[in-house]
């Protein structure tokens, strides 16, 4: 068998995503991606709470960019890819250590993560890098 047995198609959800003032896809060559499940019945719930995360982040100082896309085709409707750009690894997990200190200051902030947490049921996690030729 030549090439991918199974194929997948994703839509950015734009309304629970979110792009820094910072942001350039060009300049932007790590990616952390995450691939995780919400539980049946719980998308519109879920959304709706990472709407209101995003909505304290920024009250937090925290101006963060976060692509989500959700599963149109190939995994079920609950299924979502998670991605973090970043200018490279160590950029995005010295920034990580940075918007988790501010998080620290929000009780607000820290109950709504730890409720999104107990939704998400992580299935992978990948690092990659685009190679400049």
């Amino acid at each position: 068998m030549d090439g991918p047995s199974v194929r997948s198609y994703w839509k950015i959800a734009d309304d629970i995503s979110n792009t820094s003032q910072d942001y350039d896809p060009n300049k932007f060559d790590y990616r952390k991606m995450i691939l995780f499940s919400v539980p049946n019945g719980t998308a519109t719930q879920f959304e709706d709470l990472m709407k209101e995360v995003i909505k304290e982040e920024k009250r937090a100082g925290i101006d963060l960019t976060r692509i989500y896309a959700k599963s149109m085709e190939g995994y079920p409707s609950n299924y979502y890819i998670l991605m973090y750009p970043d200018a490279d690894e160590l950029s995005y997990y010295q920034k990580k250590s940075q918007r988790e200190a501010l998080r620290r200051k929000s009780p607000v902030l820290q109950d709504m993560l730890e409720k999104v947490k107990a939704m998400m049921t992580i299935v992978r996690i990948d690092h990659l890098n685009r190679i400049k030729f």
